[in-house]
């Protein structure tokens, strides 16, 4: 499939060590098919190209039995590692990335920012993969300024849900890459709007069996349903984002709950469909 594409071309090379191994391997194995390669009449490089091709041809059967023995969960991680969903790269998982990063309590609010928000460009970005995961700070400057002196061009929604208030701060990277607005209800609710410069083409983590492909404006977007618990294990309840491509920016709008006094971030509570589209009708009054 085209969207499976990019894992063809990212393949790493096959080693010279173990191509020579398993040539030498099968030769032991077949004594009667080996070629002399000292001699150079053209009927025997014909015959060393058809072996060459078996011995291709049988190590490919072999990946294949072996995918096959797998049981399907297991060989759809094994196939389905890192999937393309409406042209972003999501790995889906089990466990959170966060998991021994602070403890075995409630993540923090700390942690669930640096889950969404992208770091300087300098940084490596933590990823499912990465053994360890760097906790920053954000640096914040009031609402008006932000909005006067922006680090790049980007737009605001024009409609937004009744009772949600624009917070006086904005989170803005050292970088000028990133700006990160949130939207806030008196009753814990709150919604975060990040704009990034440009999507990179970072590995976006999240929930196995999280993600799908929706449209914002009729164009492709993602959608990403939870976040991950307590006990690091993904609740679908927990968290709601959409992330979409505009102009050259990248925005992602995030609704969750939160507890007023830790700002932990609880289950929400009821059906998500109509708060998705809230986040729908939010992103496309975006000019």
């Amino acid at each position: 499939m085209q969207e499976d594409r990019f894992l063809y071309d990212s393949r790493p090379p096959v080693r010279q060590v173990f191509a020579d191994g398993l040539y030498r391997s099968l030769s032991r194995r077949y004594p009667n098919e080996s070629v002399n390669q000292t001699e150079e009449m053209p009927i025997e490089r014909s015959i060393q190209r058809f072996f060459t091709w078996k011995y291709a041809v049988l190590a490919l059967c072999a990946v294949a039995i072996l995918i096959g023995t797998l049981s399907e969960p297991v060989r759809a991680k094994a196939l389905e590692v890192i999937k393309m969903i409406a042209g972003f790269k999501v790995e889906e998982q089990s466990e959170s990335p966060f998991k021994g990063l602070a403890g075995e309590g409630e993540i923090s609010a700390t942690e669930t920012v640096n889950a969404v928000l992208p770091l300087q460009a300098e940084t490596p970005l933590p990823t499912p993969t990465s053994p360890e995961v760097t906790v920053y700070s954000i640096p914040t400057v009031p609402v008006i300024e932000a909005l006067n002196n922006p680090p790049f061009s980007f737009g605001l929604p024009v409609w937004v849900p009744e009772g949600f208030e624009l917070d006086a701060n904005v989170g803005i990277a050292n970088s000028g890459d990133w700006v990160s607005l949130v939207w806030e209800h008196p009753d814990g609710r709150e919604i975060q709007m990040l704009v990034e410069r440009e999507y990179a083409g970072y590995i976006l983590p999240a929930g196995e069996d999280s993600s799908e492909e929706i449209e914002i404006n009729g164009e492709p977007a993602l959608l990403v349903r939870g976040f991950w618990d307590a006990e690091h294990q993904w609740d679908s309840q927990r968290q709601i984002m959409i992330g979409w491509v505009q102009g050259e920016r990248f925005y992602r709008l995030t609704y969750s709950n939160r507890l007023p006094a830790t700002k932990s971030l609880m289950p929400i509570e009821g059906d998500l469909e109509p708060i998705l589209a809230e986040l729908i009708r939010m992103a496309e009054s975006i000019p």
